[in-house]
């Protein structure tokens, strides 16, 4: 599953692409000299708002199954893509990279609630293995905060702990 760090990981053909492709590499290469071996993503947010569109850009091809506006089926809660940098990435070189992609944070049967079961199944997936970075993506269009906003936010909070916030950007679709 989505948890077990000794996935294949296939070359990041998406890295020379990055327009922050030097930077990338640094930081990679920075965490594989402090003994670091793989940087773990995880994106959350509600459905539609290009959390998969985001993977397929980073990775550079089109690997995460992009649903717009259609919430997934619990079955389906995370997907994880481990990518390693190639030779040409300097000291970066072979350091992996996961991201894993969720389904829409709100219930199937009532849109306008959030799933509890499906943000529980997320943390389960990727329990024990720590999570570096969160990118919680929002749509840039949707320019007001809604109640359903406010409570994933307090969800994701719940059930992943108040220290998730320390790692989490904001990444505007």
């Amino acid at each position: 599953g989505p948890a077990d760090d000794s996935a294949i990981s296939t070359p990041w053909a998406g890295l020379a692409s990055l327009p922050e492709r030097e930077e990338v590499t640094e930081l990679l290469g920075d965490l594989a000299a402090a003994g670091r071996s793989q940087l773990t993503v995880l994106l959350l947010g509600k459905s539609g708002v290009g959390k998969s569109s985001l993977v397929n850009a980073f990775l550079g091809e089109a690997l995460a199954r992009v649903m717009a506006f259609k919430l997934q089926a619990d079955t389906d809660t995370s997907t994880a893509f481990v990518k390693h940098a190639g030779d040409d990435a300097g000291r970066a070189a072979g350091f992996r990279v996961k991201f894993i992609d969720t389904c829409g944070l709100e219930d199937p049967e009532a849109g306008d609630t959030i799933n509890y079961a499906a943000l529980a199944k997320i943390a389960g997936d990727v329990g024990g293995q720590p999570i570096d970075v969160v990118l919680y993506v929002d749509r840039l269009d949707l320019y007001r905060v809604d109640p359903l906003d406010r409570t994933a936010l307090r969800a994701i909070g719940n059930v992943f702990g108040g220290s998730v916030w320390k790692r989490t950007v904001l990444a505007l679709t």
